[in-house]
């Protein structure tokens, strides 16, 4: 490592006499993340995050990263990074984490594509991580591969919670957009919403990825992305699933809807999918609440949707069951009629 990358801690006492810097896990425009030793706890390696750039943030900023080390404190679940102490510095905050030696999942997608297996374990663990922070009433919002660790011993730890909020809390400025652009759903691109259902649209982006071995958008950034998402009204290449496994086709219609009421609507319903229990996963074209904007609509599902609904079905033989009745009834009375006429003849 240079002396460059040493700086933002040789500069702080405070860090340098706690801290022995191994290398950098990664720099951004608002920080560095070191891979660090923590002399203060008998050498402990820890992930060491230190806001450094003080144009790259405001008080808001610092807020969230507040906000991040309380919710990281308090929520523990075996597939988050776990959060160990918040450093104040006169000029900044840092704070120090659980370190998870492996790569990031974005690391290992440019080596190779997933397994059908290594998907479901993934997803698993992933969806097991994010019920946990939805039943506190907190949702990640910066859900990506990047921010996916994968340990050496298969356990896949979801990190970077920077952009968390509570449902009721919001902690970024108004007309601010937050997030990776690439993964954002339409209600929070055009309408400032976002919730657990927002997450499910964001899951099923990153499938979109891991199933295709493809990343989404990546020839684009920044407004590009946005204008390009709402100039398609955020339709997915369709040619780009032809060969996916059924399943996966379906988990992946079913959270990147255009509507959030037609999506999963939370994530146990979406870890069910991933184990094949739980309801049948309906086609986009046949369920009753799809609106004209929902994204899949292609002529990969145009056999089922072609099919009769079962409630269809059942109009029809109700209707057929009406029908019969009425003939039934016609022909009695046509046979009474008869009789009675054929009687009234022979009186004469």
């Amino acid at each position: 490592m240079d002396s460059g990358e040493k700086t933002t801690v040789l500069n702080r006492p405070l860090l340098s006499t706690r801290f022995e810097v191994i290398k950098v896990l990664g720099d951004g425009a608002a920080g560095v993340v070191y891979h660090a030793k923590d002399k203060f706890r008998a050498g402990r390696e820890v992930a060491l995050k230190v806001l450094t750039n003080s144009k790259a943030f405001d008080d808001k900023t610092i807020e969230r990263f507040r906000e991040e080390m309380r919710i990281s404190r308090e929520i523990r679940h075996p597939n988050l990074v776990e959060a160990y102490e918040l450093l104040s510095l006169d000029d900044t905050i840092a704070f120090s984490m659980e370190y998870v030696p492996g790569s990031d999942l974005a690391k290992l997608f440019r080596k190779k594509k997933f397994s059908g297996e290594q998907v479901d374990l993934i997803y698993d663990q992933l969806l097991g991580a994010l019920e946990e922070l939805h039943s506190h009433a907190v949702l990640h919002r910066d859900i990506k591969l990047e921010n996916i660790l994968l340990r050496e011993d298969g356990t896949i730890k979801l990190s970077d919670l920077g952009l968390m909020k509570q449902y009721k809390k919001e902690l970024t400025a108004t007309g601010v957009i937050l997030g990776t652009a690439h993964y954002l759903p339409p209600e929070y691109v055009r309408e400032g919403k976002y919730d657990v259902r927002s997450e499910i649209y964001v899951l099923g982006t990153m499938l979109f990825e891991m199933v295709t071995g493809r990343r989404w958008l990546t020839e684009l950034s920044g407004n590009k992305v946005i204008e390009h998402l709402i100039k398609t009204n955020f339709a997915f290449p369709l040619e780009s699933l032809i060969d996916v496994d059924k399943k996966f086709r379906r988990i992946l219609e079913r959270s990147v809807c255009y509507k959030p009421s037609d999506r999963f609507q939370n994530v146990a319903e979406m870890r069910r999918a991933f184990a094949g229990i739980g309801t049948e996963l309906k086609p986009i074209g046949e369920r009753e609440t799809l609106e004209p904007r929902v994204i899949f609509n292609s002529r990969i599902n145009a056999n089922v949707r072609n099919q009769p609904r079962k409630s269809s079905w059942r109009r029809l033989l109700l209707e057929m069951t009406w029908l019969l009745g009425v003939l039934l009834m016609v022909g009695i009375i046509i046979y009474l009629l008869k009789d009675f006429s054929g009687k009234l003849s022979l009186n004469r």
